[in-house]
């Protein structure tokens, strides 16, 4: 026999509800899913992004120089820029000096509205943006995916590749 019950649950952004056999959370978003999956405390906490850096001077003049990023803080072991609409959420530059390896695969990027704007803007300032072989990608280097997502991608000055995405085109 199952036990049923009925409690609220308190976090930083307020109260949930749940009740039933298996806690499911009744006033989130999604009162379909499990509580500890719909309704932990990450799933709306404000995500920091990291990015590692060689070199911090070249990182800040292209963060904030290049792409306009707002700079908050020169901290002991990272750069600190706040991303969105206040309160934001922080990239973190990393200082990890020459140990750095960049990777292959995109490590951050931005979802927009009006890629081809961004990427003009961006072209303006000296981006390049790479080209991938076997990918369809049009005159500014967009791949139009299946689905119609549109996707391009550059690099900063410690060859990490970074994104700009526009999925609901």
């Amino acid at each position: 026999m199952a036990v049923t019950f009925a409690r609220r649950v308190a976090w930083d952004e307020g109260e949930h509800s749940v009740s039933g056999d298996h806690e499911r959370c009744k006033t989130c978003t999604n009162p379909d899913r499990w509580l500890y999956s719909a309704c932990m405390p990450l799933t709306n906490a404000i995500p920091t992004g990291f990015i590692p850096s060689a070199n911090a001077e070249a990182a800040r003049a292209f963060y904030e120089g290049t792409l306009g990023l707002r700079f908050v803080a020169d901290e002991p072991y990272a750069l600190v820029f706040r991303l969105g609409p206040e309160p934001g959420s922080d990239l973190r530059v990393v200082r990890v000096g020459a140990k750095h390896q960049p990777v292959e695969f995109t490590i951050f990027g931005w979802e927009v509205k009006g890629i081809e704007h961004v990427v003009d803007e961006l072209t303006a300032k000296g981006i390049q943006f790479r080209r991938y072989p076997g990918m369809d990608q049009d005159e500014r280097g967009i791949w139009h995916a299946p689905g119609r997502a549109k996707i391009v991608w550059f690099q900063d000055p410690d060859g990490n590749t970074l994104s700009i995405a526009e999925h609901n085109a």
